[in-house]
């Protein structure tokens, strides 16, 4: 069985963008306002490096709300992928819930079992891409991304060891396993 990173997309490999119209920080709407983080691919190699999976699972719930089409959302799928791959990494598998309990869009108006923080899109995951998730990890955040590349990979340029202490894992990783 695999081992995986998940990890969301917003805020973890992309920056979050602030709409001063509408008060919101969310998702980018479009091709032209998606930034990774500069280290985004670093990250992502280093990862699949020591053995990992690395596996995006997000609420993506922009189309429910009438923010983006589906023709946006894949070509910003395309662009993630192409600014990943350029970093010499890949996305071993991407899974999203575009469910939204408020949806404007009534086909998506759900309080479905792939939302997060339910756990549809991480067992979806391990079945199709036969993940172990009791030697996987869900860092929700960029601080704990950082402690899981310290304890999986060790350090390099980005990340210092004091971030450690945000790991969240569900038993001790071995670095060479």
């Amino acid at each position: 069985m695999n081992r995986a990173v998940f990890l969301d997309r917003d805020g973890v490999i992309n920056e979050l963008i602030y709409y001063e119209e509408q008060g919101i920080i969310d998702s980018p709407f479009t091709v032209e306002q998606l930034k990774l983080f500069s280290w985004a691919g670093e990250a992502i190699k280093k990862l699949a490096e020591v053995g990992y999976k690395v596996v995006i699972v997000s609420n993506q719930p922009g189309m429910a709300k009438g923010h983006l089409s589906w023709e946006s959302f894949e070509k910003i799928r395309g662009k993630m992928k192409e600014e990943i791959a350029k970093q010499g990494a890949f996305i071993d598998g991407e899974y999203y819930c575009f469910h939204h309990p408020e949806a404007v869009v009534e086909d998506l108006r759900a309080n479905c079992e792939c939302r997060k923080p339910k756990a549809g899109l991480l067992l979806q995951a391990a079945r199709e891409l036969n993940i172990d998730l009791s030697q996987s990890c869900l860092p929700q955040s960029f601080r704990w991304l950082l402690s899981v590349l310290y304890v999986l990979a060790g350090p390099f340029v980005y990340f210092l060891p004091r971030f450690a202490c945000y790991m969240v894992c569900t038993k001790r990783l071995n670095r060479r396993s």
